[in-house]
């Protein structure tokens, strides 16, 4: 549990040559200052997977990846 506690304090923004599909963002009031259970780490888990993908171009910004529009006969 400790690790996470650690890892935030030296945090560094995500590079899209690191190469990932999932990224969430925590906001300090769901940090919690006591350290991270095992309960915080399935959920912070959980949200990860729930989240949308994202697409990460060449110049390094992203964007969610939008399911493929139906096409519609006609």
């Amino acid at each position: 549990m400790d690790v996470l506690s650690r890892f935030a304090s030296t945090m560094e923004p995500p590079r899209p040559r690191e190469g990932y599909d999932k990224l969430i963002s925590l906001t300090l009031d769901e940090q919690p200052s006591a350290g991270y259970t095992r309960q915080d780490l399935l959920a912070i888990l959980q949200r990860l997977r729930d989240s949308p993908s994202v697409r990460v171009n060449a110049h390094g910004t992203q964007g969610t990846i939008q399911p493929p529009r139906k096409q519609v006969d006609g």
